[in-house]
């Protein structure tokens, strides 16, 4: 029996599986790990040919070289995954940047891609003729693009879309452009990074509606949003049209941080108008961790005419904010907490983190 067992645990059993289950487990590979696997025995010599996906980093020198040699000798039009990274020195990867478009054709338009993944924080000149058919793609239904600049085509059409991250430049501004273009979008993330360091991820499930935003202007300054809504309450379409005055059945949660005084006035430049943009929101709860507030802190608080429930999280009891229950006539509810001095601010930023705000 002993001896039976060790041949058992001998048996290359995976081998015994068929071509598709095969190439579905060398699909989630980068392209070449799927080339090395042709080592293995006979069994595997020609799969990688057969695997719809392209998924290459551009770190060395003649890496164009390898990427055309793979598309070369594949066996199928097919790519379903494109990831490709290049490097920002464009002495590592060489001279890619000359064929990119063609790749990208490759996997857009013959390949039907479903999974688009680049990335690149180097200057590099891709032509406008792939990037429109990108945009119109029928058949991604997950988009990654990680790049310093981004123009996007006159028109975005991409019905299956559900997954769009994007990490890009502080000049990008075109991002309603691709949400109003994404009917089936269930999550979108945007970065903008450098100078500005702009956060923005919008999430539908099938029961809530939810929108995060943090703006971070130096190390010392962070403003959170949160926005919550029902599935039928859909707020998106005011976010988008800059009507946030337009939504009640939302729960909103404002967070401000801000260890330099320096700044507090412009805090104050962030929160008022949020809070005159969603004074009509039947819930708020607001956190405010500034030691104290700006001498320039006289800016009148809205009427919040359908507000029920209010919370506020202060860490000064003068603050302007405790006048808030005044501007709501129909309060119901309503909780303060002060903050004091052993409080360590870096537990309170996160608190209205949109990972963990109650569904």
């Amino acid at each position: 029996m002993t001896n039976k067992r060790r041949k058992g645990d001998g048996e290359d059993r995976i081998s015994e599986l068929s071509d598709d289950v095969l190439c579905r487990i060398l699909w989630f590979l980068p392209s070449e790990e799927a080339i090395a696997t042709c080592l293995l025995s006979t069994r595997w010599r020609f799969l990688w040919r057969m695997v719809p996906a392209l998924d290459f980093e551009c770190t060395k020198p003649r890496s164009h070289e390898r990427v055309n040699k793979f598309l070369s000798q594949r066996r199928t039009q097919r790519i379903t995954r494109f990831r490709l990274n290049l490097e920002p020195d464009p002495h590592r990867w060489g001279a890619c940047a000359n064929y990119i478009n063609e790749w990208f054709y490759a996997a857009i338009n013959d390949g039907k891609v479903e999974h688009f993944n680049f990335s690149s924080n180097a200057v590099i000149y891709i032509a406008s003729s792939p990037l429109p058919t990108m945009f119109t793609c029928t058949t991604i239904v997950s988009l990654t693009l990680k790049v310093l600049s981004l123009s996007l085509a006159p028109s975005v059409c991409l019905p299956s879309l559900k997954t769009l991250h994007l990490d890009v430049g502080p000049c990008f501004s075109d991002f309603k452009i691709l949400l109003y273009g994404s009917p089936a979008l269930e999550l979108f993330h945007l970065k903008q990074r450098w100078n500005a360091r702009k956060e923005l991820k919008i999430v539908r499930s099938t029961r809530h509606i939810r929108l995060f935003e943090r703006r971070k202007i130096c190390p010392d300054v962070t403003f959170h949003l949160v926005i919550q809504s029902d599935r039928d309450d859909d707020f998106i379409p005011d976010f988008l049209e800059d009507h946030l005055e337009n939504v009640v059945k939302a729960k909103v949660y404002i967070t401000v941080c801000s260890t330099c005084q320096f700044w507090y006035s412009f805090v104050d430049s962030q929160v008022f108008p949020a809070l005159e943009q969603l004074r009509n929101v039947e819930f708020l709860s607001l956190a405010d961790f500034r030691k104290e507030m700006s001498e320039l802190s006289t800016l009148d608080l809205p009427q919040f005419q359908n507000l029920v429930q209010l919370q506020l999280y202060l860490n000064a009891a003068r603050s302007v904010f405790m006048e808030l229950p005044a501007k709501c006539p129909k309060l119901q509810v309503s909780e303060f907490v002060i903050m004091d001095d052993s409080y360590d601010i870096n537990k309170k930023c996160p608190y209205h983190n949109s990972s963990i705000v109650p569904v």
